[in-house]
C-alpha cells in the first residue's frame, strides 16, 4: 500500500508533556487557519497553555494549576464564529476568548455527610484520639475521597501533630468539586458551529451541564460512579446521548435524563470514542473493542502492545471512520472497524494525539511523544484505505441479531396466491 502520510513537521526538542484530554484543534480567528491548543505540564509546577500556529508557538499563557481537560466551544450565535478555549482545572472552569482570560466559573462546594458533621460538632466533648478513630471508621464506610478536607488532613498527618492541628484549624465541612473529564454537546441544532453546552464530570460522581451563553449550570445528574471519559452525541434541547466510562470499567448511558447501565469491561479503560453511534474503547488488557449502546459487543481485536492513546479519524470524503491506536512499542495502527488497514512506526511511543484540521489542511494527525517531541502528519489527498469489512482472525463477535422485518399480511397472501397459481 502506498504511503498515505506526509511528514509535515517534527520538533524533537519541543519538550511538551501533556495528555490527549488536553489537546484541541480550533479555528480561533475564524479565518480558516486552525490552531493547536494544548496544556504543557512541564515539570509539574510550571503548567502553561500554549497555542501553535503552523510550525511555531504563537501564544503562551501561565496556568495556576494543572488542568484535567481542555476543549473549545462556541458561546455566541453571531458572526464571526470564534470559539472560546475552555480549561478545566480543579473545581474551576477557565474560559479564554481571543487567547485572553475572559471568565472563571467555580463549581459549587459539596456539603459533607451528616455523620461527619456530627463528629466535628462533638470535637470539644471527645478526645482527639477518639475523633480520629471515628473518622477512620467513617473513611472506610464512605471512602477517604468523600470526606471533607479537614478530615482528610487530620487523618493524613503524623499522629503527634494531630492535637495541634485540631486546636488551630478552621474546620471546613465542605469540599470542592474536582473536575475529572469534559465534553461538549450542541445545544440547539446539529451544527459544528452551533452554541454548545459544556459537560463536566466530577470526582464526586456528578455530571453538570453548563449553559455557555450565561455560564450557569442548567442541569446536574448523580452518576453511579466516578466518570473517567465522557462522549456525547445529539442535540441537548432535542435528543441526546451521553456515554460515560467510570474508573472501575463500567459504562453507562444518559439519555433524556435517564441513566442506563450498558456493560462492565473485563479490564480498566484507557480511551474511548464514538464511531457511528457505537462505543469504541481500548482497555489495559491490550484489546480494542466496539460495543453498541445496548451493551452488545460488535467486535474485539487483540493488540500487539499496551495502548497509550487513541483518537477517531473521520474521513468524510472517503466515507470512512477510522480509529488511530498508539501502542507503547512506538507503533500506530489504523483500524476500519475490526480490520487493520494501515500501520506505521514512530521513533518514540506516543503519549497523546489528536486528528482533525490543522492550518488549512483538512486531515492532520498531531502527536506528542513521551520524550516531549511534537510531530504533525498530513494525510495525502490521494490516500486510499480499504473500505471492506472482511472477517478478521481476531476475536470478532458473530452473535449479532439481524433486524429482519416481520412478514406483513399482504406478503403472506401474495405468497399463497403464487403457490396456488404456479405453473409447474
Amino acid at each position: 500500500m502506498q504511503q498515505p502520510w506526509i511528514d509535515a513537521y517534527s520538533d524533537p526538542k519541543a519538550d511538551i508533556q501533556t495528555f490527549s484530554s488536553c489537546l484541541a484543534l480550533a479555528d480561533l480567528n475564524a479565518d480558516g487557519d486552525f490552531k493547536l491548543i494544548l496544556a504543557d505540564f512541564g515539570n509539574g509546577t510550571n503548567t502553561k497553555l500554549k497555542v501553535f500556529k503552523g510550525t511555531s508557538m504563537s501564544v503562551e499563557l501561565p496556568l495556576i494549576s494543572p488542568p484535567s481537560a481542555i476543549t473549545t466551544l462556541y458561546t455566541e450565535k453571531g458572526e464571526p464564529h470564534i470559539p472560546d478555549i475552555v480549561v478545566a482545572s480543579g473545581s474551576s472552569v477557565l474560559v479564554y476568548r481571543n487567547c485572553r482570560p475572559y471568565f472563571k466559573f467555580s463549581l459549587p462546594a459539596q456539603d459533607c455527610s451528616s455523620l461527619e458533621a456530627d463528629l466535628w460538632q462533638q470535637k470539644s466533648q471527645t478526645n482527639y484520639n477518639q475523633l480520629v478513630q471515628l473518622l477512620q471508621e467513617l473513611s472506610i464506610e464512605l471512602g477517604f475521597s468523600n470526606l471533607s478536607p479537614s478530615s482528610q488532613k487530620l487523618l493524613s498527618i503524623e499522629p503527634h501533630l494531630r492535637e495541634d492541628f485540631l486546636n488551630k484549624c478552621n474546620v471546613s465541612l465542605q469540599k470542592q468539586m474536582v473536575i475529572t473529564c469534559v465534553a461538549t454537546i450542541n445545544k440547539n441544532i446539529p451544527d459544528e458551529k452551533d452554541v454548545s453546552c459544556l459537560l463536566l464530570g466530577t470526582e464526586s460522581g456528578q455530571l453538570y451541564v453548563m449553559d455557555p451563553e450565561t455560564f450557569t449550570l442548567i442541569n446536574s445528574f448523580l452518576l453511579t460512579g466516578i466518570p473517567y471519559i465522557i462522549c456525547a452525541t445529539g442535540v441537548y434541547l432535542i435528543e441526546y446521548r451521553i456515554i460515560f466510562t467510570c474508573r472501575n470499567g463500567s459504562i453507562y448511558l444518559l439519555k433524556s435524563g435517564n441513566i442506563r447501565y450498558i456493560c462492565q469491561l473485563s479490564s480498566l479503560p484507557v480511551s474511548m470514542v464514538l464511531v457511528s453511534r457505537n462505543i469504541v474503547i481500548t482497555s489495559m488488557d491490550c484489546t480494542l473493542q466496539s460495543i453498541s449502546m445496548k451493551g452488545r459487543k460488535q467486535w474485539s481485536v487483540s493488540l500487539p502492545g499496551n495502548v497509550t492513546c487513541m483518537t477517531a479519524m473521520p474521513l468524510t470524503g472517503l466515507a470512512l471512520n477510522l480509529i488511530a491506536v498508539a501502542l507503547d512499542n512506538g507503533a500506530v495502527h489504523l483500524y476500519n472497524g475490526a480490520q487493520l488497514c494501515y500501520a506505521f512506526n514512530m521513533s518514540d511511543h506516543i503519549s497523546s494525539m489528536i486528528f482533525g484540521q490543522y492550518g488549512r489542511e483538512e486531515h492532520a494527525l498531531v502527536s506528542i511523544s513521551s520524550s516531549g517531541a511534537i510531530g504533525i502528519k498530513l494525510l495525502k489527498r490521494t490516500a486510499q484505505f480499504k473500505n471492506d469489512r472482511m472477517d478478521s482472525t481476531n476475536d470478532i463477535h458473530h452473535g449479532i441479531k439481524l433486524l429482519i422485518p416481520k412478514k406483513s399480511k399482504l406478503i403472506v397472501e401474495q405468497t399463497l396466491r403464487e403457490r396456488q397459481q404456479c405453473k409447474g
